[in-house]
């Protein structure tokens, strides 16, 4: 099990120097220097993570709220505390912990998570979502509205980019549904305007040339009737029910 697992997001972004021994679970890097911190600070998010992410079934809101930040929920430098007590001190043995101040390596990563996290729990989505579930939900409800630095803003984008097409073809799909839903006799409509922009054109119904869907559909698109998506799938059904036909209508089978 790992520790995102066991103790979830830190609920304390800024430690408490006086008892930094409650953080029992986060190694301590004390002494390090600007590029040591540097080196552990790499890219966490690299497209070896990316795939393997997406390719789970699920998130969990944590996993989702990490991951998001641009955190590697595997990572094992995840929960790294830094001290920056001066280097000078190194030989001292009697240094008091609240002369040392302690931040956790990934402060600004950790606080975007745990708004994010605060916002995830609340979606309605359940403990558990797929991914793109996560990164559409992000999109409509935190993108833009939350200050966060640039940093943090690149790492969602990158999910959003990883995960642009299928989260078009769920918005497809609710814009689909959500016209059939408004008007059931919507697709019969658009059947009835495909036919009669088909005898306009002087088509046969049956016999449409190899350019005349293209002809159709551009027609068609000039009214309010009909979206790209809708106008597809008021061609198909009308190929069904066998309203009309290409001419070829072998070679162009999936049309």
């Amino acid at each position: 099990m790992y520790d995102y697992e066991k103790h979830g997001i830190p609920e304390d972004i800024c430690l408490d120097s006086s008892n930094i021994e409650k953080y029992y679970y986060a190694p301590k890097h004390l002494f390090v220097n600007e590029e040591a911190i540097q080196k552990m600070q790499i890219e966490m998010i690299d497209n070896d993570v990316c795939a393997l992410w997406s390719s789970v079934k699920n998130w969990t809101t944590v996993e989702a709220s990490l991951l998001i930040a641009g955190l590697n929920p595997h990572c094992p430098h995840l929960f790294v505390i830094i001290s920056t007590l001066n280097l000078c001190d190194l030989d001292r043995r009697d240094i008091d912990n609240e002369r040392c101040q302690y931040y956790w390596l990934f402060e600004t990563q950790l606080s975007a998570a745990m708004n994010y996290f605060f916002i995830f729990s609340r979606s309605g989505l359940g403990w558990e979502a797929s991914p793109v579930n996560w990164i559409k939900y992000y999109q409509e409800k935190i993108l833009g509205k939350l200050r966060r630095s640039e940093q943090i803003d690149i790492y969602a984008k990158n999910w959003l980019a990883y995960f642009e097409k299928e989260i078009e073809s769920i918005n497809q799909e609710i814009e689909n549904l959500s016209d059939y839903q408004e008007n059931p006799g919507r697709r019969k409509q658009q059947i009835e305007m495909i036919l009669a922009v088909i005898s306009a054109l002087n088509f046969d119904p049956l016999q449409i040339p190899d350019n005349g869907k293209a002809k159709v559909k551009r027609s068609c698109l000039t009214r309010p009737l009909f979206t790209d998506s809708g106008f597809e799938h008021a061609w198909k059904a009308g190929l069904k029910a066998g309203y009309f036909r290409l001419a070829n209508h072998e070679k162009f089978s999936s049309k």
